[in-house]
């Protein structure tokens, strides 16, 4: 019995090993890559495209009172009484201090009694006349009489004229001694001490007022950046030593671009209702353009950096080749191809820890480059 399965199995291998001289049967086993060499890596890829974005502008700058005065005397005068406090909060026309103002008074005492005996004076005479005049043409006075009345009311006038500029020259020399509010703000402050001599000029600065209702930000921005914004750009303000974010908006812009650093200032608006914002804090701009550019974008994935100097893998013929390109943050999910890369090349979209220079691969499905839940507008093309 067991000769007869040591026959059986005998004959089993003698056919299969003639059906193999003959090419009848085939069996397909695991081989190694010839040479040594590894074997294509499925990566996922893109094609490159350019699109229009609004791509936001960031800048930096500092606090400044939408509106500011160094407040000095209209007229020269002694400090007499200070109405205000440092970080008081005054009202437009509000007095905020007083100058010695009794010769200024008498001045304007003495101006108001002349221009009143003037005014008298010119209307005894211009009397006189009224009186003369008919008598004159009537022939019971000489012509002359009147003519020389008449002469006499016209320079009557002009003195009452003169008396009263002069007497509210002198009035309005008393009004001065008062110093007023410009505007609504608040006293940042008070150089001065009562007794001091308040001069007209050299102006002597008596209070700084600011208007802290609003801040502005100025703030520098490159020639293309500042080429996209337009006025009532909304603006996201991130102040750093308070962590306050605020928003704002795009006030004004330079109408000259400096010629040394092809940059144009752009003025930001806050508002300040609540006064948190005081003058000289440094603050994060970031703008959002209403205007779009164009820009080439890929998954963050896409590229070993995501600002500056980085490495991305162009596809060519099954073969991946390590380019050096220049990359700037876009979003938290994608990265802009400043240089280095153009439209139309094929790019390795991920994997690219696992690529080197020369490596075969073979082209999967690239994942899209938009934020989760935004379409990927034309960015990037996915290959199969």
């Amino acid at each position: 019995m067991r000769s007869r399965h040591v026959f059986g199995l005998l004959l089993t291998v003698l056919s299969l090993a003639c059906a193999c001289g003959r090419g009848e049967a085939r069996v397909n086993l695991p081989t190694a890559p010839a040479n040594g060499e590894t074997a294509p890596l499925a990566v996922p890829t893109l094609r490159l495209a350019r699109e229009q974005v609004s791509v936001a502008v960031t800048a930096s700058g500092t606090t400044e009172p939408i509106r500011a005065s160094n407040i000095s005397p209209a007229i020269s005068g002694r400090i007499e009484h200070i109405d205000i406090e440092e970080g008081q909060h005054v009202t437009a026309g509000q007095v905020l201090v007083r100058l010695d103002g009794t010769m200024h008074q008498l001045v304007a005492t003495q101006a108001g009694q002349a221009a009143a005996a003037a005014h008298t004076q010119a209307e005894q005479v211009a009397s006189d006349y009224e009186r003369m005049a008919p008598l004159a043409r009537a022939g019971s006075i000489p012509a002359g009489r009147a003519d020389d009345l008449a002469r006499a009311q016209t320079a009557a006038a002009s003195q009452a004229a003169a008396a009263s500029s002069a007497a509210s020259a002198a009035a309005s020399v008393v009004r001065d001694t008062l110093v007023r509010a410009p505007f609504d703000g608040d006293i940042a402050q008070i150089p001065v001490e009562i007794g001091e001599m308040a001069t007209q000029m050299p102006a002597t600065i008596i209070a700084r007022l600011v208007d802290l209702s609003s801040v502005e930000v100025k703030a520098q921005v490159n020639e293309a950046d500042f080429a996209r914004l337009s006025v009532g750009d909304p603006v996201h303000a991130h102040v750093p030593s308070m962590n306050l974010d605020l928003d704002g908006q795009v006030a004004r812009l330079g109408l000259e671009l400096n010629p040394m650093t092809r940059s144009g200032e752009v003025v930001v608006q806050i508002p300040n209702t609540e006064r948190r914002l005081r003058g000289g804090l440094f603050v994060e701009l970031r703008v959002e353009p209403s205007r779009t550019r164009e820009a080439m974008l890929v998954p963050r994935v896409a590229v070993s950096a995501a600002e500056g100097p980085a490495t991305a893998y162009v596809i060519e013929g099954g073969v991946a080749h390590a380019r050096q390109v220049e990359v700037r943050r876009f979003d938290d999910d994608r990265v802009e191809i400043v240089s280095g890369l153009e439209p139309g090349q094929e790019v390795a979209a991920g994997s690219l820890t696992e690529l080197t220079d020369g490596r075969a691969v073979t082209s999967g499905v690239a994942p899209t480059s938009a934020p989760s839940g935004t379409p990927a507008a034309g960015a990037t093309e996915a290959l199969r």
